[in-house]
């Protein structure tokens, strides 16, 4: 496993829903299932902006690996308002030689 891949597109990812980048997302296909203003709604209903969390949060993702997959899953709690908050992200991401991808499941309170 490569955790500093890993959280680079994490980064990548929360950046830009932290500019409110929805569009941007759903274009490169990190969106997942869901469209522009879905994510937007998915954030919006929580109350509050997504913030840039400190660098060392980012060390303590929880990474699950697919067995037999170059594949992983793994659930970030989102910063809001300067704060850790409940709001968590669930994505997939593949690692493998021709593709780097971050992808969006959900986007929910655990």
């Amino acid at each position: 496993m490569d955790k500093k891949k890993i959280i680079f597109l994490l980064k990548t990812l929360v950046e830009s829903l932290v500019n409110k980048e929805y569009s941007t997302i759903e274009k490169s296909g990190e969106s997942g299932e869901y469209n522009a203003e879905e994510l937007k709604y998915l954030v919006e209903e929580y109350g509050g902006n997504i913030t840039t969390p400190p660098e060392e949060d980012y060390n303590n993702i929880n990474i699950i690996k697919i067995e037999s997959e170059p594949e992983f899953a793994i659930e970030y709690e989102l910063w809001v308002d300067n704060e850790k908050s409940d709001l968590t992200l669930s994505a997939s991401i593949r690692l493998n030689e021709s593709e780097r991808k971050i992808i969006i499941e959900n986007i929910h309170v655990l």
